[in-house]
């Protein structure tokens, strides 16, 4: 069976390049508003991005927080010396390569309308190496990355310094990831999973497990006139464990292939009301698969998802049925 959808990359590198184009181009060239839909083949554990080890916090809940620094979204590859400001305008090493400074940004603010301080960076990078007494944080997936780290202090109000036992100099990289959000010092971590508040360009409005995420332009975002989209809106596909494959209670079950995405997806019914994503190819199937082929394209204005040579042979069920 061969599909033809519409052009576009992965889904992670889509939403990637939106926010290049959206956060980089020119002003003029830009036209404000709109809601961006997305598709996300997971359902994030929670919000919460220092305690999550896998990008599906990542991709929906990113757009809500700022880095120290980022990877240039312009450079194909990403290094060193594709580092870039964030919330901290600029960074220096000293002289023995155990001391890295960072000069943050002014005039930032938290969703919730408290200020952005030196204080937020060193609550955070404490909490991430235990040395804080946040009682409520559960875990740091990513603790290795910092076994140098033995302090971060603060100089004023816009001065942080990440103190090394010895030098790291892979330490801004390991900052510029996705994984390095700057946290709230005011906000309990359980809100932080739930209700993530963060000085990013998108607000947090609302996460229906398993259903959707809803973000909100914010109209303080410290970037002038960005973002340019009103809303970003995710339906989540609850999926279950590669490793633990639903199981089929039934004489008869219903699967549906659709172009829906930019990929397509593969998705099967009990009763054709609820839809899971497929993860059946460890279990003995029913007698009857009944398929159907959906061609939606919800992105409007001229685009298209079609279906094209469909056909359907005995070896090809054995193929689906086998996990090929």
């Amino acid at each position: 069976m061969r599909a033809k959808l519409f052009p576009g990359k992965s889904k992670a590198v889509f939403i990637a390049l939106c926010g290049v184009l959206l956060a980089a181009a020119p002003a003029a060239a830009q036209k404000k508003g709109g809601t961006l839909r997305l598709y996300h083949n997971d359902n994030p554990p929670s919000a919460s991005l220092l305690e999550e080890s896998t990008i599906a916090s990542v991709t929906p809940f990113s757009a809500v927080f700022n880095n120290l620094v980022v990877f240039d979204p312009f450079k194909v590859h990403e290094s060193l010396e594709t580092v870039v400001p964030d919330l901290a305008e600029s960074w220096s090493w000293d002289a023995g390569n155990t001391r890295l400074t960072f000069k943050l940004r002014q005039g930032v603010k938290w969703h919730d309308g408290q200020p952005f301080t030196a204080k937020d960076v060193q609550c955070t990078w404490r909490m991430l190496i235990g040395k804080s007494d946040v009682a409520d944080f559960k875990r740091n997936p990513r603790r290795i990355w910092y076994n140098k780290l033995q302090d971060v202090t603060i100089n004023g109000d816009y001065e942080a310094t990440f103190e090394l036992s010895e030098p790291q100099p892979s330490l801004p990289v390991l900052l510029a990831s996705a994984f390095s959000a700057v946290y709230p010092c005011h906000v309990p971590q359980a809100t932080m999973r739930t209700k993530p508040v963060g000085t990013g360009p998108f607000k947090f409005v609302e996460f229906r497990r398993g259903e959707s995420i809803r973000l909100v332009r914010n109209p303080d975002y410290w970037k002038k006139d960005r973002p340019y989209l009103d809303e970003i809106t995710v339906r989540t596909i609850d999926t279950s464990d590669d490793n633990n494959h639903d199981a089929i209670d039934g004489t008869s079950v219903y699967m549906k292939i659709s172009s829906d995405v930019k990929t397509i997806g593969y998705y099967y019914s009990l009763d054709k009301e609820k839809w899971q994503l497929v993860r059946l190819y460890r279990n003995d199937y029913p007698a009857e698969i009944w398929v159907g082929l959906s061609a939606q394209s919800p992105m409007g204005n001229g685009t298209s998802a079609t279906f094209e040579d469909c056909s359907l042979t005995e070896s090809s069920i054995k193929d689906f049925r086998m996990g090929n």
